[in-house]
């Protein structure tokens, strides 16, 4: 039962690591994890920065529409927001005034995109960690059997820097709109 039990954890941890062969270091399977944890940050930046892209256009075509009904305060919550894109490429953190519906709407559809993205990163995140913690595991316990006992203390201590899992509801609420 033991055996099927260790032959399923080294599978998993072989289909997240990849089909590579194993390294037999600790700073090459480092270097494996932090390759990974780069490309599923690129995916993040590549998905919230279309999330913006898609939110700035939708800004851009809302002002030109409340420009031409003259409507001064949406006019100007549209500038400061797209001013505020410059310096901040995210979706905002405080919903517009609920009197601005149009505006509402496409700040909502650019958090529920980012949020997503976010999400998506961070299970992806919680799934290669556990991985990487798995494999140093394996690589620890071989280097013991191999009596590379300073490489093995390494992996243990590489092990214990891997961040643990953010329980769910900690992350930071998003604010209340103003009436």
């Amino acid at each position: 039962m033991t055996t099927r039990v260790l032959v399923l954890v080294g599978l998993v941890g072989v289909m997240v690591w990849g089909a590579e062969p194993l390294p037999d270091t600790v700073a090459a399977y480092r270097g494996r994890y932090e390759a990974l944890k780069g490309r599923l940050d690129g995916k993040r930046d590549q998905a919230i920065g279309k999330a913006v892209g898609v939110y700035r256009g939708e800004l851009e075509l809302l002002l030109t529409n409340v420009r031409q009904q003259g409507k001064l305060d949406y006019v100007v919550a549209i500038q400061g927001e797209l001013k505020r894109l410059e310096t901040d490429p995210t979706a905002p953190k405080k919903p517009a005034a609920r009197s601005m519906m149009h505006l509402r709407r496409a700040q909502g559809g650019a958090r529920v995109a980012e949020d997503q993205a976010l999400e998506a990163h961070g299970k992806g995140l919680a799934e290669l960690r556990k991985g990487y913690s798995s494999s140093l595991r394996s690589l620890e316990k071989r280097l013991v059997a191999a009596n590379e006992i300073e490489e093995a203390k390494l992996a243990r201590a590489e092990r214990a820097k891997i961040p643990k899992p953010v329980k769910k509801g900690k992350a930071e609420p998003r604010e209340k709109p103003k009436e």
